[in-house]
């Protein structure tokens, strides 16, 4: 439909179309209406699903490192590929194993200034993180200036069938250039059945001047990576917030605590027969 504002006329007049330029009047043809088929719709429909929980991971990392302008396309892709695998047409669900996830790891600078890499192992409902032993000066690369470099490992469990998140404690370590060795460490954290766990390493360079270190870190020199990613086999079955009472002088407090928060619409689990 075409309307006349008095000098130009704008709008669809079949398959023509009449808009207003800069300077001049502007007719083009119509382009012919998409008709999308059922086929299309389902493929858009799980693009969006996994573009969607995609951009969930990613906002988890930003605690340890600055992302690059490319993390988006590669995570889809990388995503996208596991996710496919393991996604039935018929039944539109999902049939996670422990070993999915194995090929999560993304391409990442962080191995050219740690290594060795930390091991992450999962089992019995516990994620581990152990870093060995290592001579600094061997093992962690420095910028020109830094005199310290602080290690960030951020656990995070996605609870894929739900779609809900829980970022757990980071832990932080600070290492001094000057030092000789850094004493190895386990790291343990307690996780839940059905839940995607996710470990994300970044490294902040920092240069000491008196009592304050200035941050040496910018969008183009951000050592961090996904260490590691593997499904931890079960059934989700969490509080999702947890309801406190209490009474001050007579009146009665009710505080909501969010344990699990909602992050993406959820990835439908295929029930074992």
């Amino acid at each position: 439909m075409a309307r006349f504002n008095g000098k130009d006329i704008i709008g669809n007049v079949g398959r023509v179309t009449y808009r207003r330029g800069k300077k001049d009047g502007i007719i083009s043809s119509r382009v012919k209406d998409v008709r999308q088929t059922d086929a299309t719709k389902k493929s858009a429909k799980f693009f969006g699903g996994v573009s969607s929980f995609a951009k969930v991971v990613r906002s988890n990392m930003n605690a340890v490192g600055q992302q690059d302008t490319t993390l988006m396309t590669r995570l889809n892709k990388e995503m996208l590929a596991v996710l496919l695998q393991c996604y039935d047409k018929e039944t539109q669900t999902f049939n996670f194993t422990n070993s999915y996830f194995s090929e999560f790891n993304i391409y990442s600078p962080l191995k050219s200034y740690l290594w060795p890499l930390p091991a992450v192992s999962l089992a019995e409902n516990r994620l581990t993180v152990n870093i060995p032993e290592f001579s600094i000066a061997e093992n962690i690369k420095f910028p020109a200036s830094a005199t310290h470099c602080q290690v960030h490992i951020q656990p995070v469990q996605y609870d894929l069938n739900g779609g809900h998140v829980k970022r757990m404690a980071k832990t932080k370590m600070m290492i001094k250039r000057s030092d000789e060795l850094f004493a190895a460490q386990d790291l343990v954290w307690d996780v839940v059945p059905g839940t995607l766990c996710v470990v994300a390493v970044g490294l902040h360079y920092f240069k000491a001047e008196e009592d304050i270190h200035i941050m040496l870190n910018t969008p183009e020199f951000s050592p961090s990576a996904f260490l590691f990613a593997e499904f931890n086999n079960g059934r989700f079955s969490q509080k999702l917030t947890e309801v406190t009472k209490t009474e001050v002088a007579g009146r009665e407090s009710i505080q909501k605590q969010v344990m699990w928060a909602d992050c993406h619409r959820g990835f439908p689990i295929k029930k074992k027969a």
